[in-house]
């Protein structure tokens, strides 16, 4: 019922639609609004596959809170991955950041209202860190990769500092076409470092240097896997890097820059298991401990979430997001998680992921993001372990 609620008129307009991919009635139904978009939105029936195979994944939740949508017309595929970070280093007043891959980088409030918008350019995914400058001062980052200027963006928001406008630094890269994005904080020398790959499939590392007056960049080395990569996270506490590569699995690299250059692909990631379906694209941490915790990546083939268990590294299940107000997730793009208390209603964090098709009242709006209370996911998973 939740299903055809959102796809009444969509499943309708699929018929047409197989039509007027020919150049016939171009403009009916919502799926003719939406066929511009990549992946699942190239044509009906791929859709219609995702959304069959979206079924078979037995466990579902829903969202809480979704956020206004991104500034983009209705068939633009533009919101891409959120991040977060706190006004104040010890505050509980979260922000949400969330790239739109047409023009920039949105704040929310926790609530999904909107905060501010930075136009400053094609931002693909983005990450955030506090790093201590001086004993007991800190600077906040949010940085991600500039597909403008094919570079690593490092961006001190406003709110953080008081001023009117971020402070915003481009770091080059010698990538073409940049994609994916993440940060890592050494847990062993507290250097911070940023992740960049690129749609060849290599991968750079940089080391970031912040002070209160400059931010810098400089290449440490490279990585690669055979094709396409996009989602990347780091796990600070352990010094692991997880690669997404689109049509393989999840890669495990040392984060390190001295960890070895080759990788072991993460036990029940790739086609072995039923419940994933290519493309993977978002990868989050919940950590628990010092190393314990889980890995939620997007299975954007059947739009669900697969998880995995950070310790033994392997795979425990899968989710699905279902509902009418806000309304079921498809075709994720990034995905992040808070993983500690947010508020009353979130105690235990919130897990944030891009809604592909997003809809208001059954009628298409631009993408968004949808915000989970963590607990329901760790429902599943304590049903999951009592088996």
């Amino acid at each position: 019922m939740i299903i055809q609620s959102k796809f009444s008129l969509l499943l309708g307009a699929i018929i047409i639609s197989l039509t007027s991919c020919s150049g016939e009635q171009e403009n009916n139904g919502l799926f003719a609004a939406w066929k511009k978009r990549n992946e699942a939105r190239k044509d009906a029936i791929q859709f219609q596959q995702s959304l069959d195979l979206k079924k078979k994944i037995k466990d579902y939740v829903t969202a809480d809170a979704e956020t206004i949508p991104v500034i983009a017309a209705v068939d633009d595929d533009a919101a891409d991955d959120p991040a977060w970070f706190t006004v104040k280093d010890d505050s509980l007043q979260f922000i949400i950041a969330g790239s739109n891959k047409v023009g920039g980088i949105h704040l929310y409030e926790i609530t999904g209202d909107s905060r501010e918008y930075y136009n400053i350019g094609k931002i693909n995914n983005i990450d955030a860190r506090t790093v201590e400058i001086y004993e007991n001062d800190s600077i906040t980052i949010l940085a991600g990769s500039n597909r403008d200027q094919n570079s690593i963006v490092v961006i001190v928001p406003a709110v953080k500092t008081g001023n009117k406008e971020p402070v915003i630094t481009n770091i080059a890269t010698t990538l073409e076409e940049v994609y994916g994005f993440c940060l890592y904080q050494s847990h062993l020398s507290g250097t911070l470092y940023a992740f960049i790959n690129s749609k060849d499939g290599r991968i750079e590392q940089y080391r970031l240097d912040i002070s209160k007056d400059s931010i810098s960049g400089s290449f440490v080395r490279a990585l690669s896997v055979e094709s396409q990569p996009e989602g990347m996270v780091a796990d600070d506490r352990t010094g692991v890097l997880f690669v997404g590569e689109e049509k393989k699995g999840i890669h495990i690299f040392g984060a390190e820059p001295e960890g070895n250059a080759s990788s072991t692909l993460l036990k029940g990631s790739d086609a072995s298991n039923g419940n994933i379906c290519y493309d993977i694209e978002g990868l989050a941490l919940y950590r628990l401990g010092q190393n314990e915790g889980y890995l939620v990546a997007s299975s954007q083939g059947n739009f669900s979430y697969a998880v995995f268990d950070l310790r033994t590294q392997s795979y425990i299940k899968s989710f699905r997001i279902e509902g009418s107000d806000p309304d079921s997730v498809e075709e994720t793009d990034g995905l992040e998680i808070i993983d500690r208390y947010v508020s009353a209603q979130y105690p235990e964090g919130i897990l944030i992921v891009q809604d592909g098709f997003n809809t208001s009242e059954g009628n298409p709006e631009s993408q968004n993001f949808k915000i989970i209370d963590w607990r329901k996911i760790k429902s599943l998973l304590t049903a999951s372990s009592a088996h």
